[in-house]
């Protein structure tokens, strides 16, 4: 019998072990799976584009002679013409927003909008999209 009860101890203890060791590594693994998901998800992969792409116009509308600019986008071009603008914002002596027009923009409203209006000299006009 006490070899019965030292089975049944060793089987419980290596349960125990195999529950602990599958919640440490169901704890480690589930960030790289989340970020996975993230890296995969097509409407997060066109947010990203759409925000480095945003940083290269902005540069690129930061080497022009022209004075000031007036920025139109719609959705992920909105976006795009958000971080365009505060790109510009950063950037001393170049081109101005003279204003931004930003229909459906893919940014939440609870966005902190503060430097996008800094760059902005008129104003920053939102439409929303039904």
């Amino acid at each position: 019998m006490a070899r019965a009860g030292g089975a049944l101890t060793t089987q419980g203890a290596a349960a125990i072990a195999t529950k602990a060791g599958a919640r440490f590594l169901g704890q480690a693994i589930a960030p790289a799976l989340v970020a996975g998901d993230l890296a995969r998800n097509p409407w997060h992969v066109a947010k990203n584009r759409a925000d480095k792409t945003g940083v290269i116009l902005g540069d690129l509308i930061a080497r022009t002679d022209s004075e000031s600019y007036v920025l139109i986008g719609h959705s992920l071009g909105a976006r795009l013409m958000v971080v365009a603008a505060e790109v510009l914002g950063t950037k001393p002596g170049g081109p101005r927003i003279q204003a931004a027009h930003l229909l459906g923009t893919a940014i939440g409203a609870s966005s902190n909008w503060d430097a996008l209006t800094a760059a902005v000299d008129e104003g920053v006009y939102g439409y929303p999209v039904a």
